[in-house]
């Protein structure tokens, strides 16, 4: 199973792609049918398969020819692929193919995976003819999470410990808007921290919520 790179401990501008890149990738010829790259998925759990071409004749880099299929291209390909012959790894590889260096930035890749509006990155090195590690988002949130472990703590309102009962105000966002009210049904954090399980008042549904700045907790339990 691929490994993740070591979880870095300060910013994003402070930790460089290679730390944080998912190695060694996982690869396929693009003539594999999708039922063999989903269970290549599977069974590595990873959301993306790197999808190498042949050799090619001509001088372009290397990594023109590689393709990225992620695992949205691959079920948005299952309905179209029913009663038709099997689809394959080439024809179904839709995702950017954007490519950054290991000794690029966090800060960087970010930047790049907004501007391209893709949640993978292949990872190259001079010298090297095949892409060297991936890096997706869930990389760059891991290095954000891990990265606020030194962070000053939240304030009360957002932090405070509650209990089933207690009330959530979220405030509005707009002129003219109504704060949003959310019956707290469990705090999923440590010591009755975020997330927690709320119903919403507008609603009805419940869902898991992490509070951000624009929210505070009444205590009607503790009345």
């Amino acid at each position: 199973m691929p490994t993740r790179g070591a979880r870095p401990t300060r910013g994003l501008r402070a930790v460089n792609v290679r730390d944080a890149m998912t190695t060694p990738i996982v690869t396929c010829m693009p003539d594999v049918p999708i039922e063999e790259v989903a269970e290549l998925m599977a069974h590595n759990r990873i959301h993306s398969v790197v999808v190498l071409q042949p050799p090619a004749a001509d001088a372009a880099p290397a990594h023109r020819r590689w393709g990225v299929l992620s695992d949205l291209d691959l079920v948005t390909a299952v309905p179209w692929g029913a009663g038709l012959p099997a689809c394959e790894a080439g024809s179904v590889a839709a995702s950017p193919q954007v490519v950054i260096r290991s000794d690029e930035t966090l800060a960087a890749a970010a930047r790049l995976m907004a501007e391209y509006r893709t949640a993978h990155l292949l990872v190259t090195e001079e010298g090297a003819d095949e892409p060297v590690g991936i890096l997706s988002a869930l990389d760059v949130a891991r290095a954000l999470a891990a990265g606020a472990e030194g962070h000053e703590p939240a304030p009360p309102s957002t932090r405070a410990a509650v209990s089933p009962g207690d009330r959530l105000v979220i405030a509005p966002h707009r002129q003219g808007e109504r704060p949003r009210d959310a019956e707290v049904l469990e705090a999923r954090g440590a010591g009755g921290g975020p997330p927690y399980l709320v119903r919403w008042e507008d609603t009805g549904r419940v869902s898991l919520h992490y509070p951000g700045s624009d929210s505070a907790v009444e205590h009607i339990t503790a009345e």
